[in-house]
């Protein structure tokens, strides 16, 4: 069996969606811990208020993600979705409780200690489970005789975990980078303290998490796959040299610049996975030929995505730029009352 040309382009969309997500709600997933970071309350309002300005509109892409997997690889989701019960479940209820601790912060005037607590243990979680589950795609899942995952914890190992922990510094690394971006004053000067203090330590982990990967990889052999070996040290050189340009701009920059550097590991860190991993989805054993859903399928689903991505990327651009600027506390009470 062959992969068709269509499953592997949806595969591309689905990609180009995931890395969408990680690095939109990337930044709001930071931004929620790092409110552990700031004590004043008016500056922690106003970091949950820069939230609130494109939250509903980042988590469209994570969906997407779900809904494409399950319509182009029916086999993947049906082998994967039962190893990762766990941390789906709390990932998603994390991310319901992120939002709703936005809304009853919004109907206060003053910050609300009790809200902004739920909305960092919301981000804390929600991050460490999608650390988890990105990190369950490089090691797989072990299956039983009947083909079902071998246990409900499998997605708990070495690799995981550590690839959990760079997920949760990298995150927030761009969440430090968008107050840069959109804070002012004491926030943005705190953004820039506490990007410079986590880039070190993002480099760290990328160097860990992507020479890791080609150890724990069940699928990889360190004797004959040399252009894979070459491919993941070029992106290690790329991720590295963009946390090094971060740390120097962070200094005396604002703007969008430094956050653009700031996603670079966390997508460099996807695209090791997935060139890792090629030509499987879910190794050792489950190849994209094997799990595509059938020509027709792609057709429609082709169709749909070229109608909705644009939809959606037109109206997270007017967001973007009916809140930019610097963004104030004062801005974001206008933008509800509209």
């Amino acid at each position: 069996m062959t992969t068709s040309i269509s499953a592997f382009v949806w595969l591309l969309v689905m990609a180009f969606a995931l890395v969408t997500y990680v690095v939109l709600d990337g930044y709001d997933l930071g931004i929620g811990m790092l409110l552990l970071t700031e004590r004043n309350s008016h500056r922690r309002h106003s970091m949950m208020n820069i939230v609130e300005s494109a939250l509903d509109g980042n988590e469209i892409w994570l969906v997407m993600v779900g809904t494409g997997i399950f319509a182009g690889f029916p086999s993947l989701y049906a082998t994967l979705l039962p190893a990762l019960y766990l941390p789906v479940i709390l990932m998603l209820f994390s991310l319901g409780f992120r939002g709703f601790a936005i809304e009853m912060q919004g109907k206060y005037d003053s910050y609300q200690p009790v809200w902004g607590t739920v909305f960092f243990i919301g981000s804390l979680l929600a991050a460490i489970c999608q650390g988890l589950a990105i990190g369950t795609l490089l090691t797989g899942v072990p299956l039983n005789a009947n083909g079902a995952p071998a246990s409900q914890l499998s997605f708990l190992n070495g690799y995981t975990i550590l690839f959990a922990i760079f997920y949760v510094a990298v995150t927030c690394l761009m969440g430090a980078s968008w107050l840069n971006n959109k804070g002012e004053g004491q926030i943005e000067l705190n953004a820039k303290k506490v990007g410079q203090i986590l880039t070190p330590i993002v480099a760290v982990l990328l160097l860990v998490v992507t020479l890791g990967a080609l150890i724990a990889s069940p699928v990889l052999s360190l004797h004959n796959e040399a252009f894979k070996i070459a491919g993941v040290i070029g992106m290690i050189v790329l991720g590295i040299a963009a946390l090094v340009t971060l740390f120097f701009i962070l200094k005396n920059r604002n703007g969008i610049m430094p956050f653009v550097f700031s996603t670079v590991p966390q997508a460099l860190a996807l695209l090791s996975i997935s060139f890792i991993n090629y030509p499987y989805l879910l190794p050792p054993s489950m190849t994209i030929a094997q799990a595509q859903a059938p020509q027709s399928t792609f057709q429609f689903l082709l169709i749909a995505a070229g109608i909705l991505i644009p939809i959606t990327i037109a109206y997270q651009f007017f967001a973007q730029w009916l809140f930019r600027g610097k963004f104030t506390l004062e801005q974001g009470e206008q933008g509800k009352a509209a």
